[in-house]
């Protein structure tokens, strides 16, 4: 149970940072490359490496049975970026972010002190939606944990199910 609330606490922190500084950066009309890079983040949407080569790579990495190999894999989500890109979009006025440059505000500061507050909603859903699936995630403890104490709840629930299925197989018990 406690892997389980670390696993979702960290990766929850560790997704909201990535998803809302890249958002961020995609969000700035000023920023003349955001098309490009908001390409790069759509190839991968549609054409992952797969499992394969994603496991050969936690594994190189050596986070093969540590927490980072549980969560550094699935820590960001090109559409929750984008859904948060459209939000900053659409509810943070350019005119906002024109003036607060004008004042003197740097891009961190703008971020933190402007931005931020007024993306409240979104990082609230965000927030929800990585956490549930951080707590729901029992596939990349399959994959990258091998050490039953490192193992979130679902994993062990999962375990519990498949025995308990297999265990009624062989009574007779079925239907």
């Amino acid at each position: 149970f406690s892997n389980s609330i670390l696993y979702t606490v960290i990766g929850t922190i560790i997704s909201l940072a990535l998803t809302l500084s890249s958002a961020y950066v995609l969000a700035r009309k000023d920023f003349h490359s955001r098309h490009f890079f908001a390409i790069l983040f759509l190839i991968p949407m549609f054409f992952s490496g797969g499992m394969i080569p994603t496991y050969l790579i936690v594994d190189r990495l050596n986070m093969i049975n540590t927490i980072w190999g549980f969560i550094i894999p699935g820590c960001l989500s090109i559409w929750n970026v984008l859904v948060t890109r459209t939000f900053m979009v659409q509810s943070v006025p350019w005119e906002l972010i024109e003036a607060a440059k004008l004042d003197g505000c740097d891009d961190f500061t703008l971020f933190f002190k402007i931005v931020l507050p007024l993306c409240i909603p979104i990082i609230a859903i965000m927030t929800l939606f990585y956490a549930v699936g951080y707590w729901n995630s029992y596939f990349n403890s399959l994959l990258y944990l091998t050490d039953p104490s490192l193992y979130p709840l679902q994993r062990i629930l999962s375990d519990i199910i498949i025995s308990s299925d297999i265990s009624s197989m062989g009574t007779g018990g079925g239907l």
